[in-house]
């Protein structure tokens, strides 16, 4: 594979976007464009001994030699390390953690200048996401203070975390984007395909959408009404924010908000994209659908914020078993701390497909037919099946398996949009959690398989795939 040759400002340093994990498996990764000089620290994390020196830790959190670094480790609450800055230490810092992480975690960092406690106003938090390797995370601190001390808590409660190397660096007043750092993220430009009934399916992401799904194609139709960055095949949730629960008022969306509208660009964050030939796999931070300020209807935002700290992390794959008209869908919503919330909805995934995909059918297990399904929009109880009025195309989505006992779901929604000039209709597959002592900040992982074909194919495989 030739890259070509990327030239930077002699200001500022990329570090690559792309690796190869082999010669059919490419990753790209969301990297920062920092300014150049040397870090006002750097404290490496490949001996315990050296750590031991550098770092106060916590008495709950153990050390284990591992390859290329440390592994740090805790089975109770608040574990942390400690350390000193140089006298002097002004912000705002860029800190970057390298580290290798096994599950989805807020890691929270900490500072403080003389005389201080630690407290939450003065941290910042960032979701570590799984990797094979180790990888960098980075904590912009936004505040001008002189500094004297840092504590960084890499998981909220019991855990592990693979540290290789922190460094700190000065990076001037403002934000990221104004002080010459800033966040470079991957190419989500991507097309995978595999043999289909005769034919192929053919699934494309685009860097507009933020790694979400821009594009699906089996036997010369697009079954995907791309349009503004709400109508993909994508996912979302929504939460009720402590207060009485209203759509889209908190409401992290994997493609971007409404504001980007038709635009070129996504408010959502990509930060990892693995493709091969027929798989795909993209990790998102996604946007609140409305900014802070706006009206969904007449409920106002509850987000302060554009981007939310919600991570997505989405396999599939074209072909499953004998199946080669079925994609397994895997999606994993990370919920973060700090956030009250006391109901949670969870559009694991939706579809929006042009509108000749007219005919709503359901699909009965009991009997394993297709029953015509009325435009009453909202779910019910039955699979939903979309389809052309021939029958030559349809689509579903169905649960591979069954999430915990406390989600209530699935719902299966249609919906069909024609009141102005961008006529659409949609499918979802929706699962609600409600815990009156509030939503653990915990990951939600879903299975599913998409099924696409001619209508008959659609109810058969249906029927052998059966539902769980």
């Amino acid at each position: 594979m030739n890259l070509q040759k990327l030239r930077l400002p002699q200001a500022a340093l990329l570090f690559a976007a792309t690796n190869c994990l082999s010669a059919e498996t490419i990753v790209r990764e969301a990297r920062w464009l920092i300014p150049k000089g040397e870090p006002l620290i750097s404290r490496e994390f490949r001996e315990i001994a050296v750590v031991n020196s550098e770092w106060e830790l916590s008495n709950n959190l153990k050390m284990d030699q591992a390859q290329g670094g440390v592994t740090i480790r805790s089975e109770t609450d608040d574990p942390f390390l400690k350390t000193a800055l140089p006298a002097g230490t002004r912000g705002p810092l860029l800190v970057n953690l390298r580290c290798r992480a096994n599950t989805y975690t807020p890691a929270q960092l900490f500072w403080r200048g003389e005389k201080q406690g630690y407290a939450s106003t003065r941290s910042t938090s960032v979701p570590l996401y799984p990797t094979d390797d180790f990888v960098d995370f980075r904590f912009h601190l936004e505040t001008n203070a002189t500094l004297t001390h840092l504590r960084l808590d890499p998981f909220p409660s019991d855990g592990s975390l693979s540290i290789q190397r922190l460094t700190v660096s000065h990076i001037g007043l403002g934000s990221p984007s104004s002080s010459g750092a800033h966040i470079v993220p991957p190419s989500g430009d991507t097309t995978i395909r595999g043999p289909a009934l005769g034919s192929e399916i053919v699934v494309t992401t685009t860097s507009r959408l933020a790694g979400a799904i821009h594009s699906l194609q089996w036997k010369g139709k697009e079954f995907i009404d791309s349009h503004d960055h709400g109508r993909q095949l994508q996912s979302a949730s929504n939460f009720d924010a402590g207060s009485r629960f209203h759509p889209e008022t908190f409401n992290p969306t994997e493609a971007g908000s409404r504001n980007d509208g038709a635009g070129s660009v996504s408010t959502s964050r990509l930060l990892r994209l693995t493709y091969n030939k027929n798989s795909l796999s993209t990790t998102n931070r996604m946007a609140f659908w409305i900014a802070p300020g706006q009206f969904s209807g007449e409920n106002l935002a509850k987000n302060k914020t554009l981007l939310s700290r919600h991570i997505l992390k989405k396999n599939l794959r074209i072909g499953y078993r004998k199946f080669q008209n079925v994609i397994s869908y895997d999606v994993t919503f990370s919920v973060p701390p700090d956030e009250n919330h006391r109901y949670a909805q969870f559009e694991v995934l939706t579809g929006y497909m042009p509108v000749e995909f007219s005919k709503f059918w359901k699909f009965v297990p009991e009997s394993g037919k297709l029953r015509h399904l009325s435009d009453d929009p909202g779910e019910q109880p039955f699979p939903v099946v979309l389809s052309t009025p021939n029958g030559s195309h349809a689509m579903t989505c169905i649960p591979r398996e069954s999430p915990s006992e406390n989600f209530e779901g699935p719902g299966y929604g249609r919906f069909r949009f024609l009141e102005n000039l961008n006529k659409t209709v949609k499918w979802n597959v929706v699962y609600r959690l409600r815990n009156k002592q509030g939503i653990l900040p915990v990951n939600n992982p879903f299975r599913l398989f998409v099924v696409v074909g001619d209508l008959e194919t659609v109810r058969s495989t249906l029927v052998k795939l059966g539902l769980p």
